[in-house]
């Protein structure tokens, strides 16, 4: 099975955002041991002392909350060593998934959250296809949502997806 991690980035409610993107990356599932076992690896040895910290990367590069008081250095170690942790992670590795909706008066808000979910969860099929049909590697999907305004509202749009197809 392969399990998909999704996140946003953006205020779809927000006129002054021109564009809400929603992104993850998928994992097979025997996998996620590993990626974890590297992302702690990296916890270690920025923040030894530390409750786990939140890898964000806007934060990190901005260097805003907790990332203020670490020097530009350090921070792009931490997103170096993040990117090599995702680039090293075994066979059949990790693959990152994203979309963006271009927001304007007749798509924002909910209509963009919805647009880019349907979006991802069609490009989320088309790769398990793939895998099926040029790795004889038939395995089933799992989406697991970041907590946030809509995960709750996506979870009941992925079951419409599935019961109804989607629109394109």
């Amino acid at each position: 099975m392969y399990l998909l991690y999704l996140d946003d980035s953006g205020n779809p409610d927000d006129a002054a955002d021109k564009h809400f993107v929603l992104g993850g990356c998928a994992l097979f599932e025997r996998q996620t041991y590993y990626l974890r076992n590297n992302l702690e690896g990296i916890q270690q040895i920025y923040f030894p002392n530390e409750q786990p910290v939140p890898l964000h990367a806007s934060k990190i590069r901005s260097g805003t909350g907790f990332w203020r008081t670490l020097s530009e250095d350090t921070r792009k170690g931490v997103i170096e060593d993040i990117g090599n942790a995702i680039l090293n992670t075994r066979h059949p590795g990790l693959v990152l998934f994203a979309t963006v909706v271009r927001k304007d008066a007749a798509c924002h808000g909910t209509d963009a959250v919805r647009l880019a979910t349907e979006d991802l969860c069609k490009r989320f099929d088309i790769f398990l296809m793939r895998r099926a049909n040029e790795h004889d590697d038939r395995q089933r999907g799992l989406l697991v949502f970041s907590q946030g305004k809509y995960d709750q509202r996506s979870k009941l749009w992925v079951k419409e997806f599935r019961s109804l197809g989607r629109s394109s």
